[in-house]
C-alpha cells in the first residue's frame, strides 16, 4: 500500500525500493506486479525501471540465503505454496487440468490490460480483485484474507451501504470457514486464558456434538 501510494505520487524510485523491500518479505506481491507494470505503462512512466529496480531490491536477500539449505526448505520448498495450484479442474486422457486460480488470474489480468485508461482506482480495485480470488479459488491459510483486506476496505468505503454489507458478509464466511477447517486457529487462542489444553477439548466436544 505505501509502495501504491508513492507510485500514484509518481515517486517512481521509492515506490520501486518499497515495493522491493515488501516482496523480500512475502512472495505473493508477485501476483500485483503485471498489473501495476500495466499502470505505469499506461500512465506512459518508466515501467523498466520500476520492474528492474524492484525485482533486484527484492531478489537480493533471497540471492544471498540459497546457499542455506534450512532457508530453501522453510521458503523455497514451502508446502503452503503449493495451495495455490490445489484446485484444478481434471480434463483429457493424460492427466491435464486445469488451475482455477491460474485461470481467474489470467483473465482478470487480460481483462485489466484491456481498458485503455487506466487509472490508480482500477488498479487498486483489480489488484484487490486479484487477491480476494487467491482466498476464493484455493484452500487459503488464515493470514492469507489480510492480503485483501486493504483493498476491500477501500472498496467499502466508497460503496456506502453496499460495500459494507460485502465487506460483513466477506468477514463473516471467512470466520466461518475457518471455524470449520481449522477450529484450533481460534479455539487455541482460549488456552492462555482458561488454561492449557482448553482449545483442543473444546474441538473434541464440538467434533462430538456435530462431526
Amino acid at each position: 500500500c505505501g509502495a501504491l501510494y508513492l507510485l500514484f505520487d509518481r515517486k517512481l524510485l521509492f515506490a520501486a525500493l518499497l515495493f522491493g523491500l515488501a516482496l523480500a518479505t512475502k512472495g505473493h506481491l508477485l501476483l500485483c506486479l503485471p498489473f501495476v507494470l500495466v499502470f505505469l505503462h499506461r500512465q506512459r512512466l518508466a515501467w523498466p525501471i520500476f520492474a528492474t529496480l524492484a525485482l533486484a531490491v527484492g531478489s537480493t536477500p533471497y540471492v544471498a540465503m540459497l546457499p542455506s539449505a534450512a532457508f530453501r526448505l522453510m521458503v523455497l520448498e514451502n508446502p503452503e505454496a503449493r495451495r495455490f495450484w490445489a484446485v484444478a479442474i481434471p480434463y483429457g486422457p493424460q492427466g491435464v487440468a486445469l488451475h482455477a486460480s491460474l485461470a481467474a488470474l489470467a483473465l482478470i489480468f487480460f481483462r485489466f490490460a484491456s481498458y485503455r485508461r487506466i487509472d490508480r482506482e482500477l488498479t487498486f480495485t483489480f489488484i484487490g480483485l486479484v487477491y480476494l480470488l487467491v482466498v476464493s479459488l484455493t484452500p487459503p491459510q488464515p493470514g492469507w484474507y489480510i492480503w485483501s483486506l486493504p483493498f476491500v476496505v477501500h472498496a467499502a468505503s466508497r460503496l456506502t451501504r453496499t460495500g459494507r454489507a460485502a465487506l460483513t458478509a466477506l468477514s463473516l464466511t471467512y470466520l466461518a470457514y475457518f471455524f470449520v477447517a481449522q477450529p484450533d486457529a481460534f479455539l487455541g487462542a482460549l488456552d492462555p486464558t482458561f488454561g492449557a489444553r482448553t482449545g483442543q477439548m473444546l474441538i473434541v466436544r464440538l467434533a462430538a456434538a456435530a462431526p
